[in-house]
């Protein structure tokens, strides 16, 4: 069971690296493929962005790197 979710969770950092990737190529988060990435991760970045507003940082999102170092300490905890 741990493994499945280690797992998945790599499956969520992927999808959150290719989702940072398309921003730099496609800025709007309306065209597809960014319109699926963006769906999918939003959520998991609402949290972050309550704590951090991206339009205090300069316009520099850091959700994407705090849920990754977060997804990373995870799968340390949980031993995968």
């Amino acid at each position: 069971m741990l493994q499945f979710i280690s797992a998945l969770l790599g499956l969520v950092s992927l999808l959150i690296i290719v989702d940072a990737v398309l921003s730099w190529v496609m800025p709007n988060p309306d065209r597809p493929p960014r319109s699926i990435t963006s769906r999918l991760t939003a959520p998991l970045y609402a949290p972050v962005h309550a704590l951090v507003d991206p339009r205090k940082t300069g316009g520099l999102d850091f959700a994407p790197i705090i849920v990754l170092v977060a997804i990373h300490f995870i799968r340390r905890m949980i031993g995968a």
